[in-house]
């Protein structure tokens, strides 16, 4: 029986206001009003996205907030989620009428205490405030709203709707306030994508032996060896197609960022690192993780349902990294985590 789930009238509202507790002139006012965010016609839901999954990121919305009273630098802008039902093991993470499906709202609120931004999910009641934002009169920042649909179990399969009515509010309690709402009323259907899993979890590279005479300085390097990551793939709806993305760590230290893979603690090698490369483009590390946008994740590729094998081409090679190198064994171990988004 064909996956097929529909997200239907799923109305949330956004309501965001400029609150100041002792002054009730206070007032802050949003061009626009209103805005609404539009779902895609499908999503597809990769085979094995674990729980806790980003399946979709909205485009976000953006309303102007300005004062158009007295404002003073302690108020706060603040945001919560009405009528929303949190989905089981979650915090800020609100139950659809598809079984597995949730909507995580996100604010980015600006002010002049915080003029690059500050980014927190919204809750029901909100605890994420931003803080006091030091305005003063005539002040104007654009906010940002935008939402997240996660994963938050197994997707229920047949034709589903959603009945109720998630909102979320920016309460003015004082004062003439105009307060901001964003509503979903789109609908989308919800496919099942294709499911993969490593062929190769273990992938050893030989890099040969290389004379330490390679090593011209800082930045010079050996030839690159070539390696492949390679997954089975199977099932998902016809004409679905997940992207594959990649983070690779350093094992030795986790906390890399860099390009350069650190040699392991048994290599006698010194004045050495290496690199991993994609069509030539040396890669970062970041941390073992399968979050959307994680440090130096980097898109493998697309995998449409049908396809049984999806091949990743790699390379290795040595990298100067000292002013000397001294002759040795030189290894070094890293692992790759998947995110199917």
């Amino acid at each position: 029986m064909p996956f097929n789930a529909y997200i239907s009238t799923t109305i949330l509202i956004l309501t965001l206001l400029l609150f100041t507790p002792t002054q009730a002139s206070a007032a802050g006012w949003f061009n626009p009003m209103t805005s609404s965010i539009t779902l895609p016609a499908s999503i597809t839901v990769p085979g094995n996205a674990e729980v806790g999954s980003v399946l979709w990121t909205s485009t976000p919305v953006v309303s102007q907030l300005q004062d158009r009273a007295v404002a003073r630098e302690t108020d706060t802008i603040w945001a919560t989620v009405s009528n929303g039902e949190l989905a089981s093991g979650f915090t800020d993470v609100y139950q659809t009428d598809i079984s597995g499906l949730g909507v995580k709202w996100w604010g980015k609120w600006k002010a002049r205490n915080f003029s690059g931004g500050t980014t927190l999910p919204i809750t029901d009641p909100s605890t994420n405030n931003a803080g006091p934002t030091g305005w003063q009169n005539s002040d104007s920042y654009p906010q940002t709203v935008w939402l997240e649909l996660i994963k938050t179990g197994p997707i229920q399969k047949g034709t589903l709707s959603v009945k109720t009515t998630t909102t979320t509010k920016f309460n003015c309690s004082l004062g003439d306030c105009k307060n901001w709402d964003v509503t979903v009323l789109s609908t989308s259907t919800i496919l099942a994508g294709p499911t993969c899993t490593v062929s190769t979890p273990v992938i050893p590279v030989s890099l040969g032996h290389v004379a330490t005479t390679t090593f011209k300085g800082v930045g010079t390097t050996s030839t690159p060896r070539p390696f492949t990551i390679t997954l089975s793939c199977s099932g998902g709806e016809p004409n679905t197609a997940i992207s594959s993305y990649v983070t690779l760590t350093d094992a030795a230290h986790p906390e890399n960022t860099s390009t350069i893979l650190s040699l392991s603690s048994g290599s006698t090698a010194s004045g050495l690192g290496i690199h991993i490369l994609k069509e030539d483009v040396v890669l970062g590390y970041g941390p073992d993780s399968t979050t959307a946008g994680n440090t130096n994740q980097w898109k493998a590729g697309t995998i449409t349902q049908g396809m049984s094998v999806f091949q990743i081409p790699l390379s290795a090679r040595y990298v100067q990294v000292a002013p000397n190198v001294s002759p040795g064994s030189a290894n070094g171990l890293a692992t790759f985590t998947l995110s199917y988004q």
